[in-house]
Formats: C-alpha cells, structure tokens, sequence
C-alpha cells in the first residue's frame, strides 16, 4: 500500500508548468494598460494646455478691421463734398499690461496642472489596490483549489483502503459507500474552485484591460518577515507610525490640499474685478481709397492720417453687487472644500486602522494557524493507522482527513489576508509597491 504524503508544502504547490505570474509584473501591466489610469494621464495634457493658455492672455493681440460703403445707391445719394464710394482700413495692436484676474487665472491653472499628477497618482494607487485585493484573491483560491486536489487524493487513498479492508471483513459496504460520496463531493468542490479561478482571472483581466492567460501566482513579499514584523507590536503604535506617513505621502490627501489651495486663490475674483485694468493700443489708420488695396495718406476732408497710441485705464466702480455675491458663494465653496479634507482625512485614517488591525491580528494568528496544521496532519495519520488496524470508524477518518484539509485552507487564509492587508497598508500610505 502506498504511503501517504502530507506534507505543509503542498500550500504553495506549483500547477503543472503553467506560467508563472508574480504580482510585481502584473502591476506592471496594470499601470500601463489599466483604462482609467490611461484617462487620468490625458487629463494632465488638457491641465497643461489650459495653464498655456492662462499665460496666453498675456500676449498682444492684433486687428485689422476694413469696412466699404457705398453712397451712389442711397436714395439721398453723395454730396460734392464727399465721394460716393471708399474703403477704410485700421490695423490695431493691444497689449495687455496689467489684470489681477489673469494673474489669479494663472495661479489657479498652475495648481491645477499640478492637481492633474497627483490625480494620476491617486489613480494608480486605486487601480492597484483593486489589482492587489484581485490578485491575492486568486492566488488563494489557487492555493484552495491545490488543497482540494490534495483532497481528492486523500480520498481516493482512503477508498482503496476501504475496498481492500472490505474483502477480509473489517469493514462494511456502508463505509465504502461513505467514502465514495466524499469523494464526489471533493471532486464537485475542485470544479467550483476552478470556475472560481476563471473568474478570478477574468477580473483581473478587467483591471489590466487586457487578457491574461492562466499561470500560477506568485509573491515577492515574504509572509515569514511580515508576520514576524506586526506581530510583535500593537495597532496603537503601528498606527501613530504610519499615520504620520499617510498624512505626508496620501495622494487622495494631497489632491484635496491642491483644492483648497485652488479654492483660497479663486476666493480672489471678486477682488480682483474691483481692480483697474490697464492695456496698451496702438492703432494704424490706411485712410479712405476707391481700392482696398492703395494705403492713403489723407482722409477725403484733406485730414492726415495720423498713428494713435491709446493707454486703456478702465475700473469697476459698481457691479450690481454681484461681485459681493461671487464672493459669498467662494467662501462657501472653500469651507466645502475643507469639510471635505477632514472628512476624507478621517476616513483615510480609518482605512488605515481597519487594514493594519486586520494586518496584525492575521500575523498574530499565523503561527496557531501553522501549529493546527502540524497537529491535523498527525492526528490523520494516527486516524489512518486506527482505521486500518480495524480501531476506529470510518467516520473519525474523515473527520480526521476534513480537519486536516480545514487547518490547511486556514493558513491559506490567514497568508492571503496577512498579503492582501500589508499591501493596503503600504497604498493607503502611499508607498510604492515595486
């Protein structure tokens, strides 16, 4: 009779020679393809040509205007003194010397190009939590569905013994019977697992906006090393850790910073409508001709045509009090703004604190989860020995196999949430996974 193999290293059993796919070269992926993100990154080019154009306003501009009447058909018709028909041609140039509304628009589209980083940021941050939190759960229903094949040949090792034990007596139809249906149901569960995998995959397909063929999963994180980093402190120091980095690195916390900062500057429109604005003109006159294409030097009363240079002061004195308006609306607008930071601040912080209690408390379950293991792996070899020595039912056997299959699923469990938590941690925060 063969031996039966239960050894803990069937928990990150290699699937056939599928390919492998670790999570760093799936973000990869994720990053480049992911279709939000790929919006979020077009939107920096449109922040970009809107502060151009801010700064555009400054630049001069130039006019030509050309007008052509024509007396003869009129029903007074032209007198002696005038011609009855002529062109007339003025060439402007202005120049724009001081706005305060401009320099507000350029202050406001700077930080908003600035904005527009941080939201691809933010972005990709978000995209990789979802890819992360998809990620470990496929690789756990791999490491579930490796459990599950285990099963199966538990199963299938106990059926043979049953068959054999039933000839010499020792055990009845019944008991074979049992052992039959368990085995069905271990081979039922393998094909839910494997549909789940498709799934699985499907999702994280959705997230790299690509196809990604089916591989086995694998991590560079070690959960020996982050089991043994969390367990061994509390959530309240872990917490005041990484808080101070949240708050310093968070993107989601430095967008809404950018719009405050965008909120405080627009809250200067109002003011600044109440401010002169000043420009330069210069205008070109090329007088009246029958052609519109002969510059004159004289109007058709004998007037020279002279140059002109204009300097524009215009100031608001009264706007129907709708810059007091504008106002108001901009100071609720900013008090909007950082009810929403400290909303979003706190909310971040509990995110944290959710992810780092879940973090700590499967660290400080590892090691149990591993000593069940090791206790359910000799407790069915001793069950195995009892049934074929005739001492035990077939019953404790399988209790004895579906405690060992428990304890094993649970560490695959307790390794997938210590996984997927840590990296949360390290988003919320802000830290980049490599």
């Amino acid at each position: 009779m063969r031996a039966l193999s239960l050894m803990v290293g069937i928990l990150f059993l290699s699937m056939g020679t599928a390919q492998e796919l670790s999570l760093e070269n799936y973000l990869a992926t994720v990053r480049s393809q992911n279709i939000s993100v790929q919006q979020k990154v077009n939107d920096t080019g449109t922040a970009q040509w809107d502060l151009t154009g801010s700064y555009l306003r400054l630049t001069p501009t130039l006019n030509i205007a050309a007008q052509y009447w024509d007396s003869r058909y009129l029903p007074f018709g032209a007198t002696k003194e005038t011609p009855d028909h002529a062109w007339e041609r003025r060439l402007s140039l202005a120049m724009p010397v001081f706005s305060a509304a401009n320099y507000i628009s350029i202050g406001i589209q700077h930080l908003s190009r600035e904005a527009a980083d941080i939201e691809v940021e933010y972005r990709r941050k978000s995209v990789e939590a979802e890819a992360v939190a998809a990620f470990v759960s496929t690789f756990v229903a791999q490491e579930g569905l490796a459990v599950a094949q285990k099963g199966i040949a538990i199963a299938e090792e106990s059926l043979k013994s049953a068959k054999v034990m039933l000839e010499s007596g020792k055990v009845t139809e019944l008991d074979t019977l049992s052992l039959e249906l368990t085995l069905e149901n271990r081979r039922l569960l393998v094909t839910q697992l494997s549909m789940d995998i498709e799934r699985n995959f499907a999702n994280m397909g959705r997230i790299a906006a690509q196809k990604l063929d089916k591989g086995t999963l694998s991590f560079s994180a070690d959960t020996e090393k982050i089991a043994a980093q969390y367990a061994g402190t509390t959530l309240d120091e872990s917490f005041e850790k990484e808080k101070n980095i949240l708050s310093d690195r968070s993107s989601l916390l430095r967008k809404l910073k950018k719009s405050i900062a965008i909120s405080e500057w627009a809250e200067w429109y109002p003011a600044a409508a109440l401010l002169p604005t000043i420009s330069l003109s210069f205008t070109h006159d090329f007088g009246q001709a029958d052609d519109m294409f002969v510059h004159a030097t004289r109007y058709s009363n004998g007037s020279t045509v002279n140059d002109t240079v204009f300097v524009n002061f215009n100031l608001n004195l009264f706007n129907q009090l709708t810059d007091l308006v504008s106002w108001r609306k901009y100071r609720i607008s900013k008090s909007n703004t950082l009810l929403a930071y400290t909303d979003t601040e706190n909310s971040q912080h509990y995110a944290l604190k959710a992810a780092l209690g879940t973090l700590i408390s499967y660290a400080k379950q590892k090691r149990t989860a591993e000593l069940a293991v090791t206790i359910a792996e000799k407790s069915l070899l001793k069950a195995r020995t009892e049934y074929q020595a005739g001492k035990s039912r077939h019953l404790d056997l399988l209790n004895a196999e579906n405690s060992y299959l428990d304890a094993i699923r649970g560490l695959i469990t307790v390794k997938g949430m210590i996984l997927n938590s840590y990296y949360q941690v390290k988003l919320l925060t802000g830290e980049d996974i490599p």
